[in-house]
Parts: C-alpha cells; structure tokens; sequence
C-alpha cells in the first residue's frame, strides 16, 4: 500500500509540479513524500509496530558483535604493547648496568682494562672501553625514546578499551531497559484490546435490552390497536355492563359446578 501511494504522488508531483509550479515542485515533491510516509504509518497496527521495534532491538545484538570483536583486539594490542614496554624496561636497567661498568673501568688507569661483563671480568683496551659506552649510550637513549612512544600507545589503548567496554555495557543496559519499557506497553495495549472486547460485549447486551424495549413498546401498541378497535366496533358496552356480564357469566359456572357436586360436596357419579 505504501508504494503504491508513494508512486501515485510522485508521479502526480513530478509529472505536472515543474510546469504549473515551477521551482516550488521540490517542496510539494518533499510533501507528498511525508504525507505518504504518514499514510502508511497511520496503516500499521500498535501490535505490529510493537513487533517492529522489538525486531530492532534484538538486530541492534549484531553491533555488539562487533564492538565485542574491537575489544577482543584492543586487549590483544594492550597485552602486545605492555610486553614490548615491560621489554625496554629491562632492556634500559641492563644497559644502564653495563654502561655502569664501563664507566668505573674508564675511571682506572692504563691502556687494558679490567671489566666485569656478562657475568664474567674481562680485559679490553681502553679505545674499545669508550666506544662499547658511546654506543650503550646511543642504543639507550633509542630505547628510552621508543619506550616513551610505546608507553604513550599503551595509554591510548588503555583508554580507548576501557571507554570501548562502558559503550558496550550502557548499550547493553539500554537495550534492556528499552525491551522492559516495551513489555510495559505491549501489557498496557493488551489491557486496551481487552477494555474494547469488554466495551463490544457491553453493546451487544444493550442492544438486547434495546430489543426488549422494542417488544414491550410494540405489544403495548397491539394492545392499543385493539382497544381502538373495540371501541370503533361498538362492542364496547362500558365499564358497569362489562363488569355485570363477568358477573352473570361467573354465576353460571358456579351453578354448572354446583350441580356436579351432591349435598356433602362429593362429586356426584354420572355426571
């Protein structure tokens, strides 16, 4: 239904608007679209739009999914950097440590020197001394630069997990309380279709109360009708000789019912 009204209007808008209104046809375009739209929601029952928005909200479950599957990865990434971060850290305590070392045996005389390295003392020249600490020195300001970067990315992830969690848990809390508020009025419109049932039960009784007016009403006018029709004919010979032949009529039968009895009352046999 809601097509074909949505054809019929555009084709009446745009077939004729642009040459009886001119630039104004997009606007009565735009109106016959919204009064269509209307037309066809004003033709959906409370029951099915409740089944609508109820399909919505168990759709809007597949969302979910994809916010559950971010933060399955997010956690993956935080567990990813907090290992590389946890990596340079000792990674910079064991250059600090040897750079230490080369250092104290700097500190000493001579062109061999005596250092402790990798757990063992060993000699090397004094040339080799200081270049193995220039390059500690650069690897360790390297590594304490990533290390800030990687830090300020573990932050980052952190924060956008915790945020992607609150997301997923207000939507969840929300679908809920949307799905309760819908159940409170899917109750109150049964309440009202069954008000309505009892409203039509409650007109039928009236109408057979109407009825028995009616009956009554018509017997009272057969009744008139008749009495007209007594008085009409003649018949009618008024209130004191009606009652006198009801009385003489009544005499007669006493008398008929008089003589089938004997003196003492007993029915008398024969007759």
């Amino acid at each position: 239904m809601f097509k074909k009204v949505m054809i019929a209007a555009l084709a009446v808008v745009v077939g004729g608007g642009f040459l009886i209104f001119g630039s104004r046809a997009i606007s009565h375009v735009r109106l016959a679209v919204r009064q269509a739209r209307e037309y066809a929601k004003k033709q959906v029952s409370p029951e099915q739009e409740l089944k609508r928005l109820r399909m919505e909200l168990n759709d809007s479950k597949k969302e979910d999914h994809r916010i559950v599957d971010s933060i399955v990865k997010l956690e993956m990434d935080v567990e990813r950097v907090q290992k590389s971060v946890s990596a340079k850290k000792a990674r910079l305590v064991r250059l600090d440590s040897e750079m230490k070392g080369w250092e104290t045996a700097l500190a000493g005389e001579g062109t061999d020197l005596r250092v402790s390295f990798n757990g063992s003392t060993r000699q090397f020249s004094r040339a080799n001394v200081q270049d193995q600490l220039r390059t500690d020195a650069r690897t360790f300001l390297n590594v304490k630069n990533s290390l800030k970067g990687e830090e300020e990315l573990l932050k980052i992830k952190q924060e956008t997990l915790t945020q992607t969690r609150q997301r997923l848990s207000e939507r969840q809390a929300h679908r809920e309380k949307k799905l309760a508020e819908l159940q409170q009025l899917e109750n109150s419109l049964l309440e009202l279709r069954r008000a309505q049932a009892s409203g039509e039960a409650t007109g039928e009784d009236d109408r057979l109360s109407r009825f028995n007016q009616d009956f009554q009403s018509l017997q009272e006018r057969i009744k008139s009708e008749q009495r007209k029709s007594v008085i009409s004919s003649g018949t009618d010979k008024g209130p004191i000789r009606n009652a006198e032949e009801q009385s003489k009529t009544d005499t007669e039968v006493d008398a008929l019912l008089k003589s089938r009895r004997g003196a003492d009352g007993s029915p008398v046999a024969g007759r």
